[in-house]
């Protein structure tokens, strides 16, 4: 039986391992856009801010998952899936065939409509490419600006305070971490993070950025706006 996984993450990788252990003797293989062996997602926002070792947040070597003989298919975008042919097809002309077919290809960050996001200094947080480039734009930075205020956001925010000049997370609600916390813990949590030097705006949503080649300000919803040259969204993901 030939086995083939869409998506290198934790369901993915998880249920590849899973596959072999039960079911040794078939053929199990991966295909993933990434060009990057499986690593412990929520520890990206550990990545931002300082020289960090990057390979600290890789579950496993390189050597790993040959010894266990599962394949995997790095930097394979897959365009379409023919389910009577049982084929997957890839960027680059490449196809592969399979006897059953799991798709674990996660989550993407959600944007909610903002208007420029094609600016530079826009970001999102959902891979180590998206860390390397947060860190090599954002260091020495006047002002970053994080649209969220859920544990996401607040990690990338107090990790940024290391090199950024000055940090404002922009929260919808009226106070932090909304799905954790009442409100008199998330009032009193945000007095907290504002002795570390954090900046907070709540009530408020961001709806247009503006800037020539770069970003230079956030318009809220409120009328206002913020001189900011880089913009993290942090407003949870969609599969």
């Amino acid at each position: 039986m030939k086995y083939l996984i869409i998506g290198n993450g934790v369901a993915g990788t998880e249920a590849a391992l899973t596959l072999k252990k039960i079911l040794p003797e078939n053929d199990v293989s991966i295909v993933t856009d990434s060009n990057e062996r499986f690593y412990f997602r929520p520890r990206l926002v550990e990545c931002l801010g300082t020289d960090f070792d990057y390979d600290r947040i890789f579950v496993h070597d390189d050597d790993y998952f040959k010894k266990k003989n599962i394949t995997i298919h790095y930097g394979c975008k897959v365009l379409s899936i023919d389910r009577r042919g049982k084929q997957v097809h890839c960027a680059s002309n490449l196809s592969f065939s399979y006897d059953q077919l799991l798709i674990a290809s996660g989550a993407s960050p959600f944007v909610p409509p903002i208007h420029n996001t094609a600016v530079n200094g826009f970001f999102t947080l959902r891979t180590i490419e998206d860390a390397k480039k947060i860190n090599a734009y954002c260091t020495n930075s006047d002002h970053v600006v994080i649209a969220g205020g859920g544990l996401l956001g607040l990690e990338c925010a107090h990790s940024l305070l290391k090199t950024a000049k000055r940090v404002t997370v922009v929260e919808s609600e009226p106070y932090l971490l909304q799905r954790q916390l009442d409100g008199e813990g998330g009032i009193y949590l945000a007095n907290r993070l504002k002795q570390t030097g954090l900046e907070f705006i709540f009530n408020d949503r961001i709806v247009t950025l503006e800037g020539g080649s770069s970003l230079e300000r956030v318009v809220l919803q409120s009328g206002g706006a913020i001189t900011a040259s880089a913009l993290i969204m942090s407003t949870g993901i969609r599969s």
